[in-house]
């Protein structure tokens, strides 16, 4: 048997990372990044979408997070 244990730096840490699934889902809303037309450039709204996220992400270190995206 393998067992998990869930080790975080402090309190807040604990709190922030909680329900990290549920808080990122709803972030993102099941919507992708936007970008600027076909360019590399962030539109704002995607901007906004990735700022939330990393404020969620900076709380909860002890997260890892796999990123995924193609190109066209």
């Amino acid at each position: 048997a393998v067992a998990i244990e869930r080790v975080y730096a402090n309190a807040a840490e604990a709190k922030a990372c909680a329900g990290i699934q549920r808080k990122l889902d709803r972030a993102t809303d099941g919507r992708q990044v936007d970008f600027v037309g076909q360019t590399p450039r962030l539109a704002p709204a995607g901007e906004a979408q990735l700022r939330q996220v990393a404020t969620l992400l900076e709380a909860c270190r002890a997260v890892s997070v796999v990123v995924g995206g193609h190109s066209d």
